[in-house]
């Protein structure tokens, strides 16, 4: 690495660490001035004064929203006042000396710059971070925000029988509204901006970390800081905040600091009124920011929450061995965070009833989609190279690991009760806290299966508390009397220098890739549709990201007809066919068509006239993923996908192939490239007619050949081919090869197809 593409590194990761930092140090700010209006004390936590600050723009933005108010006036409205305010306010402070709220947000540029680091080595670039790892929500919460910013967004896409795929959405509002909060301030796109949400997510989620680490067990700045780097630096960075779980990160932020607010509320031992509204204050931020940003966790969350308080009190009060005590510190600190619930319910209605449609439909979603156990490492945010869901676990690994846990529990336990009997009693909390989450993620992973929702529960319950197994490490490291000091420095300094390592080099193996050159590429086709006067662009044969992407650059200029199904419906070919030939143009991935006679031609993607011909290709294998549409489905008949295409296994195939819908009514040739294993012979039934083919072998290695097929135009008139087809004499590899080892029954390895329309 050269000693300018260093340079470059460090000086835009300074340059986004700056801006998340002034970015978090205006909500933090906002927060002291209301803290300050409400004459509330957080005992220095720069987390809870961000989250107060953040929930109270976000509640005052969901009201603007709601009553009309354009939000991109609302916005820049709010950023000039805050501004003003925070003025006044930190005037104040820094005059009484009253440093509410700021012991620890002054490690905020810290946490931005470690995880701009790590965007930058992951997605191997030294400018601006934008990416996915493969999950397209991205898109979808950008145009959401580009929306909240006074873009037509979804208002121009057009889907199914032409009407508006209009999302006025109040599902996870405040992440978004966030995200435009974000690009409005770093005077870019909410899409360049996603990493900086990223960034500042995982940032939030550190400091919050850190406060907690801080406050509850005492431990150094360095060494909570150290902690509070590799919880979310880890699994959090990998495989949650680059899959785009936006409102789940945003609304971990806010669980976490309902804890820090339950563990404040404690310390308020009087009883009165006052200090009851203290109480109810201290959470009811928190609650609200997660009402507001993820609607869908808004019950989970104050359940585990609760959780939580049962825990403290249980603990808190073993040694009385009275249940009177018990049940008097459960109820300090359960009925004022049940006050805040429904505090923040009487504040939100709307979303509170959004809430409870929400929790009732999610409970069952995507059971179709089973997810593996999650390997313990990850869960305890320990650096290990592959990621979720690349390496899974197993009971034995969890009885394995949970046993050396317990140990390392139980001897920190033990060590720290003879120094602090305060801090000790907090450790226990949280590993019993931690305990019982991962018993109830076991329990309803064996009892559910690997369904989606269980898996967010590990994620976003037990992952964020994964820090109390580094401070168990700590203390038993620490306290222990077998190891004198020259030995505990050098352990020190070893993991010190372990943990950097995996930090920067984690990333380094997620392989993740940068759209920023994909969205360029977007950008030229959208000067030249301007250029052209064109109103009408037909999406056409492109990758479900890349068609999102449109929706996100071009929604602004032009009308938007999707013929891939994404967020919103394709639309009807019928409603194609009646738009306006010299306004309409056709953007279509270059790759997933023939050349066409007049185009205009940029790297990626072609610009067609409407009227021009598309002859649309399609791939059966995982390499050449750029078309996959979903217009081809096999039905049965085949085996997994390789990389090159698909075989087919035994003598019975179905295909189903969605008809382009310019094509719809024609007598259409489908030519596919194929790789017949040996000579084979067979019939193929479409539209009630049937009849035979013969394919063999190419004489020259790695050469396909070709099978082609006629569908005559009373077949396609319902926008549907149904292929079925025989194969005479399958043959498995280990018949012809005895050393082989593959007895599937093969026939004909389908690469791609093409289809051109006889007029």
């Amino acid at each position: 690495m050269s000693a300018e593409t260093i340079w470059a590194t460090l000086y835009n990761s300074t340059s986004i660490s700056i801006a998340v930092s002034t970015l978090v140090g205006g909500f933090c700010l906002l927060g002291c001035f209301v803290l300050r209006l409400l004459r509330l004390s957080v005992g220095g936590s720069g987390s809870i004064t961000t989250t107060v600050g953040i929930a109270t723009v976000s509640l005052l933005g969901w009201y603007a929203y709601r009553l009309g108010v354009p939000l991109n006036v609302f916005v820049v409205c709010v950023f000039f006042a805050s501004l003003a305010l925070c003025f006044l306010a930190l005037a104040k402070i820094v005059k009484n000396n009253l440093a509410t709220g700021w012991n620890s947000i002054y490690l905020l540029p810290l946490f931005a710059l470690v995880f701009t680091l790590q965007a930058l080595v992951a997605f191997n670039v030294t400018t601006y971070p934008i990416g996915t790892m493969g999950n397209n929500d991205i898109y979808d919460w950008s145009i959401l925000a580009e929306h909240l910013l006074g873009s037509p967004g979804y208002d121009n896409v057009f889907t199914t029988l032409g009407g508006s795929a209009q999302q006025n959405r109040i599902d996870s509002f405040g992440t978004f509204f966030i995200l435009a909060i974000c690009a409005k301030f770093m005077g870019v796109s909410p899409l360049e901006a996603s990493t900086v949400f990223i960034i500042l997510c995982l940032s939030l989620i550190g400091l919050a970390i850190f406060d907690l680490v801080k406050n509850s067990f005492g431990i150094s700045n360095a060494v909570a800081f150290g902690i509070a780097i590799l919880v979310p630096a880890g699994s959090f960075f990998t495989y949650i905040a680059y899959q785009h779980f936006y409102g789940q990160l945003l609304a971990t932020f806010f669980f976490l600091t309902i804890i820090s607010a339950v563990m404040q509320s404690a310390k308020i031992n009087e009883n009165g009124l006052v200090n009851f509204s203290k109480r109810v204050t201290l959470s009811i931020f928190s609650l609200m920011g997660i009402l507001i940003s993820y609607q869908s966790g808004f019950v989970v969350f104050s359940v585990i929450s609760i959780v939580f308080c049962v825990c403290y009190a249980v603990v808190k009060h073993l040694q009385t061995d009275r249940v009177a005590s018990i049940v008097k510190s459960a109820r300090l600190i359960i009925l004022p965070l049940l006050c805040s619930n429904l505090l923040a319910i009487i504040l939100l209605p709307e979303l509170a009833i959004h809430t409870l449609h929400r929790t009732i439909e999610v409970e069952s979603v995507l059971n179709g989609w089973p997810l593996p156990l999650v390997f313990p490492a990850y869960l305890f945010s320990i650096p290990i190279n592959p990621g979720f869901p690349a390496i899974t676990g197993s009971s034995f690994q969890y009885v394995i690991f949970l046993s050396m846990v317990v140990i390392v529990f139980v001897f920190a336990f033990r060590q720290t009760k003879k120094q602090n009997a305060e801090i000790s009693s907090n450790f226990l909390v949280f590993a019993m806290f931690i305990g019982m989450s991962l018993t109830m993620y076991l329990l309803a992973y064996y009892l559910k299966g690997g369904t989606y929702q269980v898996w967010k529960f590990s994620a976003f319950v037990v992952l964020p508390f994964s820090f109390i197994f580094y401070v168990g490490c700590y203390f038993a490291w620490h306290h222990s009397d077998n190891l004198n000091k020259s030995i505990k420095y050098l352990l020190m300094v070893l993991v010190v220098i372990g943990c950097a390592l995996a930090v920067v080099a984690f990333p380094s193996k997620l392989e993740l890739t940068s759209i920023s050159n994909k969205l360029h590429k977007m950008r030229e086709a959208k000067s030249i549709l301007l250029s052209h006067g064109v109103e009408n662009v037909v999406l056409n044969k492109m990758l479900y990201g890349e068609t999102m992407m449109a929706f996100n650059v071009l929604s602004g200029d032009f009308k938007l007809y999707p013929i891939v199904k994404t967020y919103v419906e394709p639309i009807n070919a019928n409603v194609i066919q009646r738009l306006d030939t010299h306004k309409t143009r056709v953007l279509i991935s270059s790759k997933c068509t023939l050349d066409a006679s007049s185009q205009d031609v940029i790297e990626g993607y072609k610009i067609l006239r409407f009227d021009e011909e598309i002859v649309p290709k399609y791939f059966f294998g995982t390499l050449h993923n750029h078309c996959s549409d979903l217009a081809v489905s096999q039905h049965f008949g085949f085996s997994g996908s390789e990389p090159w295409g698909v075989w087919t296994e035994g003598n019975k195939v179905r295909i189903q192939i969605d008809i382009p819908p310019e094509m719809v009514g024609s007598k259409l040739n489908l030519m596919f490239k194929v790789q017949p294993f040996g000579l084979q012979t067979g019939s193929v039934s479409v539209g009630g007619r049937t009849s035979s083919w013969e394919v063999q072998q190419p004489q020259q290695p790695h050469q396909p050949s070709k099978l082609i097929f006629t569908v005559p135009s009373d077949s396609t008139s319902q926008g549907k081919i149904l292929l079925d087809l025989h194969i005479d004499r399958p043959t498995s590899p280990n018949s012809v090869d005895s050393a082989s080892s593959d007895t599937r029954l093969l026939g004909i390895g389908f690469i791609s197809l093409t289809i051109t329309a006889d007029r």
